[in-house]
């Protein structure tokens, strides 16, 4: 599977950049540990899968979904789309579905 280039770490998301506000790299990192959540949710509740096993169908190490999972990395697009193509979730209703700010 041919990759997408590398992404200069000057153009990623970075939450620790310092012209996030504290509001908005909190929001970010709820953001992650919710689509993490939801990732570990459709693997392990869903469909009773190891984390190898999505590791193999996603092309992925088990570290990056273990960390994913856990609401403590900041991935590539490419990324989240590899990992939720076999799990059948749709980023977008994903992210929709997340409980709004207050």
């Amino acid at each position: 599977m041919d990759r997408a280039p590398a992404v200069p770490r000057d153009r990623r998301i970075d939450p620790e950049r310092p012209s996030w506000s504290a509001e908005k790299r909190e929001e970010f990192r709820q953001l992650m540990s919710a689509l993490g959540a939801r990732v570990y949710y459709e693997r392990k509740e869903v469909r009773g899968w190891s984390l190898e096993h999505l590791a193999d169908l996603s092309g992925r190490d088990p570290w990056t979904i273990d960390a994913l999972e856990r609401g403590r990395s900041n991935p590539r697009l490419d990324t989240l789309i590899d990992v939720a193509l076999p799990l059948g979730i749709s980023l977008a209703a994903a992210v929709a579905s997340l409980k709004p700010r207050t």
